[in-house]
């Protein structure tokens, strides 16, 4: 697979007390993807169909990367220290600095 890389990771807590893990691209979200345990669903199968597409083409790798959090955070494993999605308008990074 071709690396789409996410413009921000995806950060994910598995389980309580491990460390947050971060997913920086969409070929790394797949791979999350095929070992998560339940692997069916819209949520689950729109963000591996969205992480395939963009390992084809990387041009839609934040699609993959917004796909993904939306599964992270429906299976309640998103972590919570920051939110990184605060810092998007629209499918624009936000302007940090002036």
């Amino acid at each position: 697979m071709d690396t789409a890389q996410f413009d921000l990771p995806v950060r994910i807590l598995v389980r309580s007390g491990d460390p947050v893990m971060e997913i920086y691209s969409a070929e790394e979200a797949c791979d999350f993807l095929m070992g998560w345990p339940v692997q069916d669903g819209p949520i689950f199968e729109r963000a591996m169909a969205a992480c395939l597409a963009a390992s084809a083409n990387p041009g839609v790798g934040e699609e993959a990367r917004r796909s993904f959090t939306t599964f992270a955070r429906t299976a309640g494993i998103l972590a919570r220290d920051v939110p990184l999605d605060s810092l998007y308008e629209g499918e624009r990074l936000k302007q940090l600095r002036e």
